[in-house]
């Protein structure tokens, strides 16, 4: 290990946490995700230490993926080494980052990207792929049904979340950020596990702060409503559709955008289109399925969303 290193010497060394999940960890996983971010901007060499980690969640695997695309597509040099945790090892293994850390291509800035492996489809984009989320719903429903299915939830989740990033990711301008999404069927469980991961500035700031946002003029309408609330609270009412009614109730056209972004998300769940929802933007946690809110404690620059999808969940014959 000691002659390994010694080749990485003039590395900045970052060691990913123990527990290496946005759901079960955000706290320290942010984190760390802040600050490969910051070695990024100060184009930092960098070499992440996975050797500690013992639990890989679906949204580490975008962040690693992610990482490694954007330091190598910008000229920076990052690499790492491997889990000692067998679990954590195959994760990783089946995910493709080790083809991608030891491939000798090194990659260029892209519109969009395709990592998938033979187990774990990645892909990333700064588009609304309609025909892409169509391909993941078909390739995932033959694992969970036997058969190809239509999964409405699943449809609508990515439609809604690519089309926050492409609008709202950015406050400067459209189109700017990549979204990347991981799908892994859990043969122990029988589910089929999806993360969408951007980088933007948060869904809370960006209807906090941008004056171009719809939303960002009915909380400004609203002050004595919405300014004394904190960000998770904010979260559960955007979720909830309650700021959009606001923006209806006020609107002399009465238009209510059910249906739209995050509340047309929330109700896929809500009907048992998908399962065990969760949302982490700014300093928000959403578990949708356990009707649980949560504050953190750091700040997520960028929205991450995991939802399920198994047997017992609503789906649809390709025939009906």
């Amino acid at each position: 290990m000691m002659r390994l290193m010694d080749q990485f010497h003039d590395y900045s060394k970052l060691h990913a946490p123990k527990i290496f999940s946005l759901i079960k960890n955000p706290s320290e996983t942010i984190e760390f995700i802040s600050k490969l971010e910051e070695h990024f901007s100060a184009k930092r060499k960098v070499f992440v230490r996975l050797n500690r980690v013992e639990y890989l969640g679906e949204g580490a695997l975008a962040v690693l993926l992610s990482s490694l695309i954007n330091f190598r597509s910008n000229q920076i040099e990052f690499n790492g080494d491997f889990p000692k945790n067998r679990s954590a090892h195959k994760k990783l293994l089946d995910s493709g980052f080790f083809n991608q850390l030891y491939h000798n291509t090194r990659p260029v800035i892209e519109e969009s990207y395709d990592l998938s492996s033979g187990k774990i489809y990645t892909h990333a984009s700064k588009i609304v792929d309609a025909r892409l989320s169509s391909q993941l719903i078909s390739s995932i429903s033959k694992r969970i049904w036997g058969t190809e299915q239509r999964c409405l939830g699943v449809q609508r989740a990515y439609i809604e979340l690519m089309q926050n990033t492409n609008n709202h990711a950015s406050i400067t301008r459209k189109g700017e950020h990549h979204w990347w999404t991981t799908v892994n069927y859990d043969v122990e469980r029988g589910v089929a596990c999806f993360a969408f991961l951007d980088y933007g500035v948060g869904i809370i700031k960006s209807i906090t702060t941008d004056p171009k946002s719809k939303l960002n003029k009915v909380i400004n309408l609203f002050k004595n409503i919405f300014y004394s609330k904190n960000q998770s609270e904010l979260l559960e009412l955007l979720l909830k559709g309650e700021i959009h009614k606001a923006g209806r109730n006020h609107s002399s056209t009465k238009k209510y955008f059910r249906g739209k972004g995050l509340p047309g998300i929330y109700e896929a769940c809500k009907m048992n289109h998908i399962s065990n929802l969760v949302v982490i933007t700014n300093k928000a946690m959403a578990k949708v399925s356990e009707n649980e809110y949560v504050l953190l404690d750091r700040n997520f620059s960028g929205t991450f969303v995991y939802w399920e999808v198994k047997q017992d969940n609503i789906h649809l014959s390709i025939c009906s």
